[in-house]
């Protein structure tokens, strides 16, 4: 039972601080952003990283079991106190605080010498399958929204039930710890590879347990993409844990091996060159591979007292994993994810080598730890049918009776409201109370760093029971625009513009099949940069180019633009009708600036269909209001 209680307290905290860097990545961004430039952001989450660091101190005025137990405990209370606290600075220094003790519960973790009993793999060798793969199935059933963001006293209930666990396992291990043992560590070459626990997480928060990664360059849709990154996980951790357990000559070589197989991968799938499917695939099964020589192997000789080595290499890991975060959502860089394949790789191999050279027996894999990462795997692997069996939203072929078209545009701002906290429950409650037949989207983040990893239109789809298309224009195909339609739709593109200055933006052309007829929706998102670098004129012919005067066509969108700017002449001209400004409502704004006296968001009409009416929607769910418009067809 000792070995059990330990491998799921390990996972509940690295479940818990898995929890919370998704908290703490949007309210930095988003919240702090208002005050800071990105540099200057990147700069206190550095800041925030480099607090494990005081890992020794904390350890020397300790000592050793209290040290880990108040970094357990800090974990806890964090994560307790981020579902109860519903602010953006109660987020932002509770997730800050959550994160310092949760890099010192993988330094002392990692050090302390009842983790590595003789003859038996580290306990977070297992802990680690078990917290990612209960991580992958959860947010499966979540809709990738995490609990963190979820209200209500079910919810509440569930994560004071967590806690409360992990508070028992923890006051178990406590109990049953001598004070006597001190912590161990092997040389600076013996925990330098654990650094690549950096890499290995982004490129499962962001790649390959991702499963809005793999919807965009392989065309699945959200079931099968589920399914397949649960099961995969499910087989991968496993794997993982074999590997743990099996140091030697042989596994050296297995180690290059499989690292060749996860880089090749990687570069494969960034060059599209071959199916994405398999290369996703690959590089998930070799990256969970990979995790097991980095943790199980490597027995280290002549282990010395001391935190310091392991704490240094704990904080290289949080700076790799946050350079290729910073360099992904800002720079769009991709390339920076096969290098994170080859850091992984390289540790791996490293650590295979000194298991070679440590010991040349296998380690024994406790049967309980086993049994703990099968039934997490089961878990992972029945998560998909808990969706599945729920239904994907279809579209529906009657009208809403006594009424025109009606049509949404919504700048939902990645799933953040204008309070600069996640609130993607807030924007499907006002997309449901308003009950629109057809919905433009923009900012629509399919689970990129820059909200959390939130799939934001998952969770919409099935709130508002309206199928999606989504229009991709990020590099990682993971951001862009998106309609949802109460109607099928019978055909539609994506068009990136040409000109584009600080992100490449374009338009989502969706033919939507109504009752009255089809009707030819545009979805786009302009540029914001005003002055020299302003695109938007060029940016708004390439649309009305993709328009080419079609009949019964709607424009709509953020397009960052007022009425009486130059670049919205052009829109005029060719004979567009705005809704508000035919509806006698030119005083409103749907931006909440500092001074929210901005109109920015648009539905605009052919002659051909008929302005019923039009209006604006006062709400903090996003920080741009929806405008809606009820249009007829004229016969």
């Amino acid at each position: 039972m000792k070995e059990i209680r330990r491998v799921l307290l390990a996972a509940l905290t690295l479940l818990f601080g898995l929890h919370t860097l998704r908290v703490f990545l949007p309210t930095v961004i988003w919240y702090l952003g208002q005050y800071l430039g990105p540099y200057q952001l990147a700069l206190y989450a550095l800041g925030t990283f480099a607090l494990v660091l005081l890992a020794p101190l904390i350890r020397r005025i300790l000592g050793d079991d209290r040290a880990l137990g108040v970094s357990i405990g800090g974990v806890i209370l964090a994560r307790l106190l981020i579902q109860w606290v519903q602010s953006p600075l109660g987020d932002l220094a509770l997730a800050t605080t959550g994160l310092a003790f949760w890099g010192w519960f993988l330094v002392f973790w990692l050090t302390s010498w009842r983790n590595r009993p003789a003859g038996e793999i580290p306990v977070l060798a297992g802990a680690f399958p078990v917290a990612l793969i209960a991580d992958t199935a959860s947010r499966t059933l979540l809709l990738s929204y995490d609990l963190a963001w979820r209200q209500g006293p079910g919810t509440l209930a569930f994560v004071v039930g967590l806690v409360g666990l992990a508070a028992v396992l923890l006051a178990g291990e406590m109990a049953d710890r001598p004070s006597s043992a001190p912590s161990e560590e092997p040389g600076f070459s013996g925990t330098l590879p654990l650094s690549a626990l950096g890499p290995w997480l982004y490129l499962t928060l962001g790649v390959t347990h991702n499963p809005a990664a793999w919807m965009g360059p392989t065309g699945w849709g959200d079931i099968p993409a589920h399914l397949t990154v649960n099961v995969l996980a499910a087989f991968g951790a496993l794997a993982s844990l074999w590997v743990a357990a099996r140091p030697g000559r042989r596994t050296f070589w297995g180690a290059v091996l499989n690292g060749a197989v996860l880089v090749g991968a990687l570069v494969l799938f960034y060059q599209k060159i071959g199916p994405a499917w398999a290369l996703l695939g690959l590089s998930l099964l070799t990256q969970w591979l990979s995790l097991g020589w980095v943790l199980g192997n490597g027995i280290p000789k002549s282990p010395r007292p001391g935190v310091w080595r392991t704490a240094l290499a704990v904080f290289l890991a949080l700076l790799l994993m946050l350079v290729t975060l910073f360099l992904v959502s800002q720079f769009a860089l991709t390339w920076v994810v096969p290098v994170n394949g080859a850091l992984l790789t390289g540790a791996a191999v490293w650590k295979a080598h000194q298991a070679h050279d440590a010991a040349r027996r296998s380690l024994r894999l406790p049967l309980r730890t086993v049994g703990a990462v099968a039934a997490a795997a089961v878990i992972a692997v029945a998560a998909w049918a808990g969706v599945s069996g729920a239904n994907l939203p279809t579209p529906v072929e009657t009208s809403v009776p006594s009424r025109p078209l009606r049509v949404m545009t919504y700048n939902i701002h990645q799933g953040i409201n204008a309070d600069m906290q996640m609130d993607l429950e807030g924007i499907a409650a006002v997309i449901r109370e308003q009950n629109p037949d057809v919905v433009a989207l923009n900012e629509a983040n399919r689970a990129r760093p820059t909200n959390g990893f939130v799939d934001t239109l998952l969770l919409l789809s099935w709130r508002t029971g309206m199928p999606y298309v989504f229009g991709n224009n990020f590099a990682d195909g993971q951001y862009g625009n998106a309609i949802l339609s109460r109607y099928p739709v019978r055909e539609w593109r994506n068009f990136r513009y040409t000109y584009n200055t600080t992100e490449t933006r374009g338009l989502l052309q969706v033919t939507v099949e109504t009752p009255d007829g089809p009707v030819v929706f545009h979805a786009t998102h302009l540029d914001y940069l005003a002055g020299p670098r302003n695109v938007r004129r060029q940016q708004v012919a390439e649309a009305l180019r993709i328009w080419r005067g079609a009949p019964r066509s709607v424009l709509l969108g953020d397009l960052n633009a007022e009425p009486d700017t130059p670049e919205m002449a052009p829109i005029y001209e060719a004979g567009w009708i705005d809704a508000l400004a035919v509806s006698g409502q030119t005083d409103v704004f749907t931006f909440w600036d500092p001074v929210p006296k901005r109109r920015i968001d648009y539905i605009f009409v052919t002659p051909d269909l008929t302005v019923e009416r039009a209006w604006v929607v006062q709400t903090r769910a996003s920080d741009h209001l929806p405008v809606l418009a009820e249009i007829s067809v004229e016969e």
